[in-house]
């Protein structure tokens, strides 16, 4: 009998001890720490979208966009980390990438 309650003690014990969800502990998701660009919507050009484009006019189209943005808007300011990725594209005007992480960083005008 001891030896059932000291189980059930020590269970008890180590489930709560193990279960510590106070603020401190609780994650926060990371903010993006990438590059700054702004989203450009070039849909009146054959096979293009929403590109990005850098402060040098540079221009990168991401092949990934929807599953970050379902609505993206014009002139959006955002900070975005990507790879390049060698794939084709209709739209050609600038490199295909692979965004990792995309966050806003002010709203379109």
């Amino acid at each position: 009998m001891k030896f059932i309650i000291l189980n059930i003690s020590l269970f008890f014990l180590i489930g709560t001890v193990g279960c510590n969800t106070t603020e401190e502990t609780t994650q926060k998701e990371p903010s993006c720490n990438g590059e700054e660009y702004t989203l450009k919507d070039f849909t009146g050009l054959d096979g293009c979208k929403f590109l990005l484009v850098d402060a040098e006019g540079n221009k990168y189209e991401p092949v990934n966009l929807k599953k970050f943005m379902s609505d993206p808007k014009d002139k959006t300011k955002v900070r975005v980390k990507f790879r390049k990725v060698l794939t084709g594209s209709i739209c050609m005007v600038g490199s295909t990438v692979e965004i990792i992480c995309i966050e806003e960083t002010s709203p379109s005008n």
